[in-house]
């Protein structure tokens, strides 16, 4: 699969994103970021019988997302 660097697979950035994250936890009066919430989503799919291989496979794509945005930004 070849992703072209301009390719947006979601309608905002990281940073956008990450931004949002923070102020809701600001809401609610904790600190929280984008990691805490896919930390949150594997542990809820894995108690709610998520194969591991399925929440491994998801966690490990949202992780190679965020490198290969971290190379473009550079």
């Amino acid at each position: 699969m070849n992703i072209e660097q301009d390719h947006t697979v979601f309608p905002i950035g990281y940073s956008a994103a990450r931004a949002v994250v923070k102020k809701a936890g600001l809401i609610i009066g904790i600190d929280l970021n984008p990691h805490d919430l896919r930390r949150h989503a594997a542990t809820f799919a894995s108690r709610s019988g998520a194969p591991l291989e399925i929440v491994s496979k998801v966690i490990l794509a949202t992780q190679t997302y965020q490198q290969l945005k971290g190379i473009w930004a550079k």
